[in-house]
């Protein structure tokens, strides 16, 4: 996980993300220090053209959306979806609890 005070680009005079401290984050595998930069400027340039992109992932199970109503065509597949989501998260919850039980 990398934090950051800012997303924004730095002032011209600083570094790069200098205040930055990098941990481990599946979202940034381990790199050079200059693809890290090269990185974090292309970052910086996709929050611009794209600031909804910083908005947080909520899986579909967590989401309070409303379906739409039908038997048919999207009505079906929103449900499908979300039955499909409901169960992996179920399923994934077990292996958990399962796994959590074994390291007692």
């Amino acid at each position: 996980m990398t934090i950051c005070t800012t997303l924004l680009s730095p002032p011209p005079h600083i570094a790069p993300f200098p205040h930055c401290v990098t941990l481990t984050d599946p979202r940034r595998p381990a790199k050079s220090q200059k693809q890290r930069r090269k990185a974090a400027k292309a970052a910086r340039k996709a929050a611009v053209d794209n600031p909804s992109s910083l908005l947080p992932i909520v899986p579909l199970e967590q989401q309070s959306i409303d379906l739409p109503a039908g038997n048919e065509g999207e009505a079906e597949q929103a449900r499908d979806a979300l039955r499909v989501a409901m169960r992996n998260a179920r399923r994934k919850g077990i292996k958990e609890a399962n796994f959590l039980k074994t390291m007692r």
